[in-house]
């Protein structure tokens, strides 16, 4: 297991020692700070399933082929890959998760994102992932994923649509809209 630095100090980029709320731009910039970090897993876990297509010898956007010729490909990755992919997808989801939470904490609006939240059910799966992905369970052969996995075809559309409206949002703003 890896050593982790637990020393935090005021150098820290997100270290204070100040005791007042932050500003309306602070909780901006952070939830920025937290679809900035979204973005970067999504592009791992693109990154990773594009080489282990590639190391089977498909190249282009593996998204582009016949699902069953697609799964047929993922069958042959090996464990670690696999591993690798499943945990930047799980950490993609649960980040962007946090993204939404910021965003209805901080009472943001557009008119996509708005219509993409209302779908309940979809938000359920999401957040279910993150819990899933995030907190401790004792036994790995029950967890939120199985509902999710089952229902991929519906809210994996859904997901991309969400990453790609809060992507459009934040580089059209990167001041907080008045």
């Amino acid at each position: 297991m890896a050593d982790f630095d637990t020393k935090r100090t005021n150098d820290w980029p997100l270290a204070s020692t100040e005791s007042e709320p932050p500003t309306p731009e602070e909780q901006y910039q952070a939830l920025i700070s937290y679809a900035n970090s979204c973005g970067l897993m999504r592009r791992f876990y693109d990154d990773g399933i594009r080489m282990s297509f590639e190391h089977q010898g498909v190249t282009g956007n593996p998204q582009l082929l016949p699902e069953a010729e697609r799964h047929a490909i993922m069958e042959h990755f090996l464990p670690e890959e696999t591993n690798i992919h499943f945990t930047c997808f799980h950490y993609w989801l649960g980040s962007l998760q946090v993204v939404v939470e910021g965003w209805e904490r901080l009472r943001l609006s557009d008119a996509e994102i708005t219509t993409l939240l209302q779908h309940t059910t979809n938000r359920g799966l999401l957040k279910r992932v993150r819990h899933a992905t995030f907190h401790y369970k004792p036994s790995l052969r029950v967890t939120n994923f199985a509902q999710f996995y089952q229902e991929l075809e519906v809210v994996g559309p859904w997901i991309l649509q969400l990453h790609e409206a809060f992507g459009r949002f934040f580089t059209q703003h990167a001041m907080r809209p008045a």
